[in-house]
């Protein structure tokens, strides 16, 4: 996974060769709003039911670094001896800070950390086992986006990493 997450990061380090430009797309005065589903991960156990949804909301606090917060949410099922269901839920909440290396009106690439804490649950049927989750537990992860712009505020986000799934897409505000 580190190695991943560095080479991701050193391709975006290539975007920041284009970033001479003043009307670029992200600033000291940008705020944003992720929307967004994520794909793939280990995130869960069994089958999923419903795929990681987040919402994501950060700040810049210079030019290029942002710090904000995300939560996420997510549920899936396991069937044990083709009897019994479990049913689990997965509520991500964290804190995330990103470098951004927006080249242009349009495009923000992007490359950050998060630190949150991913709370698991899981509903047992009755005459199963007492079968108790314990995957509650610190996250700790990378990830590496881009927003493209459609318009002065509006756009569409795609992010590779670990977090929410490995690879998140969706839709985007700035403000």
């Amino acid at each position: 996974m580190k190695k991943l997450f560095f080479s991701l990061v050193i391709i975006a380090i290539g975007f920041s060769a284009n970033a001479q430009s003043s009307d670029v797309s992200f600033d000291k005065s940008t705020s944003y709003a992720h929307f967004g589903i994520g794909f793939g991960g280990g995130f869960y156990t069994g089958n999923v039911t419903l795929p990681p949804i987040s919402v994501s909301y950060e700040k810049a606090v210079t030019d290029n670094i942002s710090v904000g917060a995300i939560v996420g949410f997510s549920s899936s099922k396991y069937t044990y001896f083709t009897s019994y269901d479990y049913k689990f839920t997965y509520i991500l909440i964290g804190a995330r800070g990103n470098y951004h290396f927006a080249t242009s009106d349009k495009l923000d690439p992007y490359a950050g950390v998060t630190l949150g804490y991913n709370i698991v649950s899981v509903s047992a049927p009755s005459g199963g086992s007492d079968y108790r989750s314990k995957g509650s537990a610190l996250l700790a992860g990378a990830q590496l986006g881009a927003n493209y712009y459609f318009s002065s505020n509006l756009g569409a986000f795609a992010e590779l990493g670990y977090g929410i799934g490995i690879l998140t897409i969706g839709l985007t505000a700035k403000f």
